[in-house]
């Protein structure tokens, strides 16, 4: 049995009355549980929570775009937005702004999800905004997701799924919290070394985010370190560890 609950508690555990099956915690991050095995995936677990957790057990898609990685050039022509289903926080707002405050000529992709409520303010910014541009809303297609993603020198991010996505393909990432959950669980996961963490997003001020934008995009060698680390650290194989781990349990 395979309890998916980041929040579960051994009360419901025990309610659930889980007798005689092999018990896998999935993630379960904010109390202590009692469980055969315990994994993290793209969250840090409950430090009583002893398994195994981190990078390696990052459950991405096998799609062959991830054969492939992103080439890191010298200069950066092209910067992806990307903040995830929803965007609470209007983070691509924000990134547009930081943006257009730079010089240097480059392109921007923006990504937008089913869920994100600003879409007409990104609109009315969008028919100022002074670099090349295109924008995307709500793709299906997982596939052409990535390829998207893979054709990017550098990306403005959110989220766990999305930033190991890029980290494997190799992009650089500068990210930015939606909540106190991306901060204290996910991101801390991932070394410090293979993206640049601004921390709370609803913190960081457009001209900070300008400036950590510019820093990072004339600085190849940091970026070109940054892709290597990142592929190192999601290396795509956490679908095989996960089974394994399942299997070894079924064996006992």
């Amino acid at each position: 049995v395979v309890v998916d609950m980041p929040r579960v508690t051994q009360a419901y555990l025990d309610r659930c009355a889980l007798r005689g099956p092999n018990l896998i915690a999935w993630t379960a991050f904010a109390h202590p549980v009692r469980a055969d095995v315990h994994v993290g995936t793209i969250l840090t677990p409950h430090p009583e929570n002893k398994g195994f957790s981190g990078p390696d057990y990052i459950l991405l898609d096998k799609s062959p775009v991830f054969r492939r990685p992103a080439l890191c050039g010298r200069r950066v022509k092209k910067v992806l937005v990307l903040f995830g289903g929803a965007d609470p926080g209007n983070f691509t707002t924000k990134t547009l702004r930081a943006l257009a405050r730079l010089p240097g000529d480059f392109s921007v992709t923006v990504i937008l999800g089913w869920a994100f409520p600003f879409l007409s303010r990104v609109r009315s910014l969008l028919k100022t905004f002074p670099k090349p541009h295109r924008m995307f809303n709500n793709i299906l297609d997982h596939h052409l997701l990535f390829r998207i993603m893979r054709e990017h020198d550098l990306a403005a991010v959110s989220g766990g799924y999305t930033l190991s996505e890029l980290m494997r393909l190799g992009v650089p990432c500068i990210a930015l919290a939606q909540n106190r959950l991306e901060e204290k669980n996910i991101f801390p996961i991932f070394p410090a070394s293979a993206f640049v963490n601004l921390g709370k997003g609803r913190s960081v001020a457009v001209p900070r985010l300008s400036a950590a934008l510019e820093e990072l995009m004339s600085d190849f060698e940091r970026r070109r370190a940054m892709s290597r680390i990142s592929r190192r650290a999601v290396d795509g194989r956490g679908i095989e560890r996960v089974f394994a781990l399942i299997r070894g349990s079924l064996k006992r």
